[in-house]
């Protein structure tokens, strides 16, 4: 049985988490020292969950969080000078966020039945990642002229690693779960994981790739990094929803229509709503 410190947690660190932000917007000059609390607060909330249980299984499942804190610390170190709705609107909502991974993980390890697909969850958490990732990638390069090789490499590593957790953390779910989820995914996982290496470094590899290929691209457009986060963060969501259905053995027509129409529907939004 859980202690109530740790059940609490989930609480009572992203109500910490927001304290922190708002004393940041109020003292921009000191916000350095109010990200490391931040850092400090999840890391060790995270790890406390757990057990401390610190393993490479249970570092493969954290993956997302620890994709999830960079992007949070990076995109709210730039944020910290943008207008005071802007940043309060992406503040409530990063902790609200941050308020669910953390229920979820704690529920994960410690409750005795399952009843949803955590993947889908990381799935969709890992969408505010990117986008964040990306604004970020983006206000380095404007605001301290970060080189582009640089921005470049640091979007690969990220894109291999999120394309990573995608792949593989099913399996961990499964290896893991018990109850009604590991019932649920049983099927998904023994399809994903009886495919050969190469395929399985094929669905890691190539979206990464052509991924990185539109960063690049984006970059000469005539539009802010947050319109060209926007849209690598709809093609993220459009490629990464195929791969899925694909390895589900789910991809029909009528699927891949949906991400079409999806996609024409942001990309048209994006277009006719962007400030240049």
């Amino acid at each position: 049985m859980p202690s109530l410190a740790k059940i609490l947690t989930p609480y009572i660190v992203p109500i910490l988490v927001f304290i922190s932000l708002e004393w940041m917007f109020a003292s921009p000059a000191s916000g350095w020292i109010f990200l490391i609390i931040i850092f400090l607060l999840v890391i060790s909330s995270l790890f406390y969950i757990i057990g401390f249980k610190i393993n490479k299984k249970n570092l493969k499942f954290l993956l997302p969080s620890f994709l999830f804190l960079l992007a949070f610390l990076s995109f709210f170190s730039f944020l910290i000078f943008a207008d005071f709705f802007f940043r309060h609107f992406f503040a409530v909502i990063v902790v609200v966020l941050l308020s669910q991974l953390l229920k979820k993980i704690f529920i994960f390890f410690h409750a005795k039945t399952f009843k949803e697909d955590y993947s889908d969850f990381f799935s969709y958490f890992n969408i505010l990642t990117v986008f964040m990732i990306f604004t970020s990638l983006g206000s380095a390069g404007i605001f301290l002229g970060v080189s582009s090789w640089i921005l470049f490499f640091l979007a690969a590593v990220f894109l291999l690693l999120v394309f990573y957790n995608n792949y593989y953390i099913r399996a961990f779910i499964r290896e893991q779960g018990q109850g009604k989820l590991r019932e649920l995914l049983d099927q998904k996982i023994d399809d994903l994981i009886g495919q050969q290496k190469a395929q399985k470094d094929f669905y890691i590899l190539i979206p990464a790739l052509v991924l990185i290929e539109l960063f690049w691209a984006v970059s000469f457009l005539p539009t802010s990094f947050y319109v060209n986060a926007l849209i690598l963060t709809v093609s993220y969501y459009i490629i990464s929803g195929l791969i899925k259905n694909r390895l589900n053995n789910n991809l029909t027509k009528q699927i891949i229509q949906k991400y079409a129409i999806i996609a024409s529907a942001c990309f048209l939004l994006i277009i006719f709503t962007a400030r240049i």
